[in-house]
């Protein structure tokens, strides 16, 4: 299944890469590509020369280019040193390159006026100096700005420029970056067809030269259209041909991403047979499927690629488990978690500290703002001062002339008040909106300190039981016997994993803070959710004889993220263990809740939960933390994680509970409607 959601969703991985080729289409300014021997051997060279002149500005330009990806402040420190030195120099040609890597810097930060301001002036240099191939390139980044921004029509205006300007000076590099940008535009506008007719001409265009990468890139944005198209022969055929090309020039990265591309393409064809009601070759394809991407799982990992090996895993995840070896699928499904979760980091803090100096940055402009409409009602008055002098000196002419020139000023008094009136009113709630902004802060810091108080009491006591057992087993070895030995050994077994479970769950309540958890929904079968839940907890309910039955029908489907929903009920599993007495039973089973929901409940009959902790179990402003029935220590916040995630899904989360007679959690999730989903997507 999660292999066949990769497929479903090809659309959205696909726009991933279309960024990522975006990005690096843009930065073709330099006059080559630099190895890192060159850019070190330039960076030596630049350091130790006095001289700055053309040849320094250009060295600086390749040096800001090479950067721009890899180390975007070396890129910044190296074309703000080039546009100062060409400008003194009056070097147009320098200074130009230099703003067009400043703009596709500004970019990547989606400082995008800025970026714009910058694409502009370098393009007005470039057409003083008639530079067309030059002219072509900025046109390709300016519709990539746009194409950022999502103005499709600005960026394929700007895109048409390019490619036409490309085609007249021969260009071919600038060209077919051109023609793979407008697929992807009409790719993310969901005009396939004019997306798979322009990545043709790609193809086309990468025989005629010569160019292996762009004839295979070009290969590659098909074969993504067919498989979205939902046509998978073709895409087969695209990866097959590009899986030729990369091993025969010895692109190891390549031949992997390729290799997983078919493995995902024949598990497409794999559904598309079951759909067919043909399991044979639905097996079949399953088989192809599972040889190809073990040998991408494998070149990943000798590649050390740590992304791509979550993605395999997921894939092999889904293959194994279509296959029937749902061992091999957990295994995997648990690698693929296990190197996702790697992947995030902890920047509350930092966060913290933007949005103060945000709030900062913005009470200081309203400040200089207010002082310079102060000054400008100086500069008004001042001069309504020497007209009032003016009139005095004329009032001896003529008193009708007085009376008419009175009339006049009082009118442009009225509307300078009217418009002081306004600005205060401005400066008024743009107040408003800065205390706003100051008590979120605070609010912030106040639940950011509740937190850490949380996680520091629910730390110390695991922690300082490691330290007393290894001190005891380190110092008094021989004073226990084996028995005692093994009975703290367990205790270091259940304490690592209540750490474990504790930092697992601290992890995800990171990224649910910092809004980095992304919501996938997708069809999912809730018994085998459970059935994976159950298998984590299972050591744990064994050792206090508990038993556990899962009367969920095979065929109950809903539409959630997977991953969070196996959080949810992993966690609400875990704490019916805790809780339940030895000998005690937990049962979990699904009901109808509406014709669009469904409600799986775990209920125990533990030692059940005291009346006013009811309303404290998911809270972040309550310190809620009970022990289980064999003293297993525990933090409120995996409860507290399952609310949230349960919202995220679009359900609700509910507790009946009595003491000494057990507990029932509840949660009520969306069912999958094959018809609904379709409209979503759509």
């Amino acid at each position: 299944m999660l292999g066949l959601y990769l497929i479903e969703n090809k659309k959205y991985f696909f726009l991933i890469v279309a960024v990522f080729i975006i990005i690096l289409n843009s930065v073709g300014i330099a006059a080559k590509r630099l190895s890192s021997r060159e850019a070190d051997s330039i960076e030596v060279f630049i350091s130790k020369t006095k001289q700055e002149d053309t040849n320094y500005v250009n060295n600086l330009n390749s040096l800001a280019s090479f950067y721009l990806n890899k180390n975007p402040d070396k890129s910044l420190k190296y074309f703000t040193q080039s546009i100062e030195v060409s400008e003194k120099l009056k070097f147009k040609l320098g200074n130009a390159n230099a703003l067009q890597i400043k703009g596709i810097y500004l970019k990547y930060k989606a400082d995008f006026p800025a970026a714009l301001e910058n694409m502009l002036k370098a393009l007005k240099l470039f057409e003083d100096l008639n530079n067309k191939k030059k002219i072509a390139s900025v046109e390709n980044s300016l519709g990539t700005l746009y194409f950022a921004q999502q103005n499709y029509p600005l960026s394929i205006q700007h895109l048409e420029n390019s490619l036409k300007i490309a085609t007249e000076t021969g260009d071919s590099a600038t060209m077919a970056n051109a023609i793979s940008n407008f697929g992807m535009v009409y790719f993310q506008e969901a005009d396939y067809k004019k997306a798979l007719g322009y990545y043709l001409k790609g193809v086309e265009l990468g025989k005629k030269i010569g160019d292996m990468n762009i004839y295979s890139n070009s290969l590659s944005n098909c074969a993504s259209v067919y498989a979205n198209l939902k046509e998978f022969n073709k895409a087969l055929d695209c990866y097959k041909e590009i899986l030729e090309i990369n091993k025969k020039i010895n692109n190891k990265a390549g031949t992997q991403i390729s290799l997983m591309n078919l493995g995902e393409t024949y598990k497409g064809l794999s559904q598309k047979a079951i759909n067919d009601k043909n399991p044979k070759l639905a097996n079949d394809y399953n088989n192809k499927a599972l040889d190809v991407l073990k040998e991408s799982f494998s070149l990943a990992n000798e590649l050390k690629m740590t992304k791509e090996i979550s993605n395999v895993a997921f894939c092999l995840a889904g293959v194994y488990h279509d296959l029937g070896q749902d061992k091999d699928a957990f295994h995997f499904s648990q690698k693929a978690f296990a190197i996702r979760d790697s992947l995030f980091t902890a920047e509350n803090q930092k966060s913290v500290k933007d949005l103060a100096s945000k709030y900062e940055q913005e009470k200081n402009e309203a400040r200089i703002k207010f002082l310079e409409l102060e000054q400008k009602d100086q500069i008004k008055f001042n001069v309504l001062l020497i007209v009032l002098l003016i009139v005095g000196a004329v009032s001896i002419i003529s008193l009708f002339f007085i009376n008419w020139l009175r009339k006049n000023i009082n009118k442009k008094l009225v509307e300078q008040n009217i418009s002081i009136e306004n600005l205060n009113k401005d400066l008024h709630e743009k107040n408003i909106l800065l205390s706003d902004s100051e008590s979120k802060l605070i609010g912030l810091n106040n639940l950011k300190d509740k937190f850490f108080s949380i996680m520091a009491h629910d730390l110390k006591n695991p922690i300082n039981s490691f330290k007393i057992i290894l001190e005891s087993l380190t110092e008094q070895y021989n004073d226990f016997n084996e028995n005692e030995r093994i009975y703290y050994l367990k205790i270091l077994r259940d304490t690592s994993n209540h750490l474990l479970e504790l930092l697992d769950n601290l992890l995800t309540w990171s990224h649910l803070r910092r809004g980095t958890l992304t919501f996938e929904p997708d069809e999912a079968f809730i018994k085998m959710i459970v059935d994976i839940s159950i298998s984590i907890v299972k050591k744990h309910a064994d050792e206090k004889n508990i038993s556990i039955t899962n009367n969920i029908a095979d065929d109950i489907s809903c539409f959630v993220d997977i991953g969070m929903c196996m959080n949810i009920l992993k966690n609400l599993i875990s704490n019916a263990v805790k809780f339940t007495n030895n000998n005690g039973n937990i049962l979990i089973f699904a009901s109808p809740h509406s014709d669009d929901y469904i409600t799986i409940t775990v209920q125990d009959n533990g030692i059940g939960i005291d009346e006013n902790n009811l309303s404290k179990l998911f809270k972040m402003d309550f310190d809620l933390t009970l022990p289980g029935t064999n003293n297993e220590s525990g933090s409120g916040l995996g409860l507290i994680l399952c609310n949230e995630l349960v919202q995220m899904q679009k359900g609700t989360i509910s507790v009946q509970s009595k003491i000494n007679e057990g507990s029932s959690f509840s949660v009520s999730l969306p069912l999958y409607k094959p018809e609904k989903v379709k409209i979503l997507q759509d």
